[in-house]
């Protein structure tokens, strides 16, 4: 028995997940050896795992599928004449965690997996990343009204679709199970009560989807498009 995970680090920024596995009974073993590395500005951080019993096989069919998906989405590199295949993939972790969704959904067994939410330190982390990222700029705060969605629209939680929301207003209040909540706080809620979380630093928006894309990766596309049109412009 092991774990196949998704590792995020904030040097990396939301592109790069690093996917993996260890046949060690806790996953928090192997992060920590990768840690204790000073290669990269900050610590990696454990996304989501996937509690398996052939952990290298299971994580050879992944690696194999995002290959298959698109050849250059894996890390590849020639050192000193020799070709490298790395563990990292050129993903947002929502979307690698759709895929192993998916693998699980197959086999069976998607009570294995588990989401995990960032403690204060790795939350302070990646909001430093990003502060100093001079690729991000997003002063504002998240709204419904910035990224398209209306009032009365269903949201589902990103690791149990069986958890739908519906937005009422245009800036980040839900309706769940006849409550109010603000999205942040909803997920908090179903991260405690299903999947154990004991942090409180979440970005509701990273952990809601509607129509299969999660709301923050929603946003970070709509700002490229219109980052994207504005260059065109000026050319």
């Amino acid at each position: 028995m092991g774990f196949v995970y998704i590792l995020k680090n904030p040097s990396f920024g939301d592109e790069w997940v690093k996917i993996g596995q260890t046949n060690q009974n806790d996953v928090e073993i192997r992060v920590n050896q990768l840690n204790q590395s000073e290669a990269t500005p900050f610590a990696f951080r454990i996304f989501a795992t996937y509690e398996v019993d052939e952990p290298l096989k299971v994580e050879r069919e992944i690696h194999g599928l995002f290959d298959k998906i698109h050849y250059e989405l894996r890390a590849r590199e020639t050192v000193n004449g020799r070709k490298r295949v790395r563990e990292f993939f050129h993903v947002s972790p929502e979307n690698a965690f759709d895929i192993f969704k998916h693998i699980a959904a197959l086999r069976g067994d998607t009570n294995k997996l588990k989401l995990y939410a960032p403690n204060a330190e790795e939350r302070e982390d990646e909001d430093e990343a990003e502060n100093l990222s001079i690729r991000r700029t997003r002063a504002r705060n998240t709204t419904f009204e910035m990224i398209g969605i209306e009032k009365n629209t269903e949201l589902s939680f990103l690791s149990d679709d069986s958890c739908i929301c519906r937005t009422l207003d245009n800036k980040n209040k839900v309706e769940y199970e006849n409550e109010q909540f603000t999205i942040t706080n909803l997920a908090l809620k179903i991260g405690r009560e299903k999947f154990g979380w004991t942090g409180s630093n979440v970005n509701g928006f990273e952990y809601f989807t509607f129509n299969g894309e999660t709301l923050w990766n929603r946003r970070k596309r709509m700002e490229c498009e219109i980052s994207g049109n504005s260059d065109e412009e000026d050319v």
